[in-house]
């Protein structure tokens, strides 16, 4: 039997394992049957995004293929069943020159310089907004300028009476946490001061969604509030040292200390569901996506985790030659910074470093993936935001 003889649904499972770029140039070569079929194929191009675009590290995602993948603004634009392989298609080819960009592409850097002293937390919110807190004390609120890899500032928040050290925005809300052993809660539109709240000790650490926000401090503990209004709901008690970080995803947080340990906890109950241990120092920075949680520690290396499991580390990545201070994540693309002044990419896929985005002239406190300019923002001791653009 010849191969084009075979049925259109097994010629389609048979070039989803064809390299992509080999798929695009040589089927025109060969016959015009597969060349309409790979070109105007829906089923091929899902099949193409699930093997090279999408990429979940912990848990088979078959399921999220049963139906197609298109968001708000393809649904709007290919109203029409017979267009719904082109939005397959796009989305394919955008996801894989992006990651070539992203690992191989030249790194484009632009240096902001707003702040007065050490850049100690960011943060890029789902619009692009970006928030940065310093050790003048300032939270200063940036908008990315339209096709221009910068931003502008829209807004400086003033109120912190020691160094801003943490901030994260919300839809509505920015929350930010310093050295005076405040939590305070700002209205994103207007600016205005909503609520201040208080910690016995330094606040590392804060994270905010639409209902609930988080603060850790070196009081050892993690405490819930209301997003609308600052009013606390509990005191999540577990860490034995300093609380240097923490994350949220969905009715789940995570936080990790100087007691060298991971925590999750379930924000419905609040209470710690699970305990990773693995670093053999402090634990400075952690992200989570769904069940997979990376942090990174002064131990030098960054730590993959399965949040649904006790067990130890997925992997260990090292590379870096000092305290690893933050880590941010986006699929497969990992970057993290450290105090040897180095921004590092990491390629989950194959639990390996990848390249060196760029440097600081100092230790780089803070970090977050853009994913509205493809770059990452970095903060450091030499007072500049560095974005670095692939």
């Amino acid at each position: 039997m010849h191969l084009l003889d075979l049925p259109p649904e097994v010629l389609v499972i048979i070039c989803s394992h064809v390299d992509w770029h080999d798929l695009l140039c040589g089927t025109g070569l060969t016959s015009r049957l597969l060349h309409d079929l790979v070109h105007e194929s829906n089923a091929l191009w899902r099949m193409m995004y699930k093997k090279f675009c999408h990429y979940s590290a912990l848990q088979d995602t078959d399921d999220v293929f049963d139906m197609p993948f298109l968001c708000l603004d393809d649904v709007q634009r290919h109203p029409d069943e017979a267009s719904l392989h082109q939005s397959w298609k796009a989305r394919c080819m955008r996801s894989l020159q992006e990651d070539a960009r992203f690992s191989y592409g030249k790194v484009g850097r632009e240096i902001m310089c707003r702040h007065n002293g050490w850049i100690m937390g960011c943060h890029v919110a789902a619009d692009g907004t970006l928030a940065t807190a310093g050790s003048d004390r300032k939270v200063i609120i940036w908008s990315p300028q339209s096709n221009l890899p910068g931003y502008e500032v829209v807004r400086i928040l003033y109120g912190h009476t020691d160094w801003a050290r943490c901030v994260r925005l919300s839809r509505d809300r920015i929350i930010s946490g310093g050295c005076d052993k405040q939590v305070r809660l700002w209205d994103r539109e207007s600016g205005a001061l909503i609520q201040t709240m208080d910690h016995q000790g330094w606040v590392n650490a804060v994270a905010i969604g639409d209902d609930i926000a988080l603060s850790g401090s070196d009081d050892h503990l993690v405490k819930l509030w209301r997003a609308d209004n600052g009013n606390m709901l509990h005191e999540m008690r577990g860490h034995t040292d300093n609380v240097c970080c923490m994350d949220m995803c969905d009715s789940f947080a995570v936080s990790g200390g100087a007691d060298m340990r991971i925590r999750l906890w379930d924000l419905a109950r609040a209470e710690c569901v699970h305990v990773l241990i693995g670093h053999t120092n402090w634990v400075r920075g952690v992200r989570m996506q769904d069940s997979l949680i990376i942090s990174s520690a002064s131990d030098k290396t960054l730590r993959v985790w399965d949040g649904r499991s006790p067990d130890g580390p997925v992997a260990t990545l090292r590379g870096h030659k000092d305290f690893v201070k933050c880590v941010d994540f986006s699929g497969w693309k990992v970057v993290s910074g450290s105090t040897d002044m180095v921004i590092q990419s990491w390629d989950l896929r194959a639990m390996a470093p990848l390249r060196q985005l760029g440097r600081h002239d100092g230790d780089i406190e803070c970090l977050a993936f853009s994913a509205t300019k493809n770059s990452t923002i970095t903060g450091g001791r030499d007072s500049c935001v560095l974005v670095h653009t692939w």
